[in-house]
């Protein structure tokens, strides 16, 4: 048997939190709690060493003799 609709929470009938929730990819938030805790982490490190990839980066262009950048 199918499960009852509910009524819309507070939040839900709020035009502004409807405004934000039209900008929330659920289809990631989806993907993400199918991961377990260690592939969360995992994924949180990869993104850090990337970060700090991009930093060293921009840090060595910002140094390179000649160069006009941002």
């Amino acid at each position: 048997m199918p499960a009852a609709p509910t009524e819309p929470t507070s939040e839900e009938q709020d035009p502004v939190v409807r405004a934000y929730l039209a900008d929330v990819d659920r289809t990631l938030i989806a993907r993400n709690l199918t991961l377990t805790v260690e592939e969360r982490f995992r994924q949180l490190m990869a993104l850090q060493r990337l970060a700090e990839e991009l930093r060293h980066g921009r840090c060595e262009a910002a140094e390179a003799p000649g160069d006009s950048g941002p």
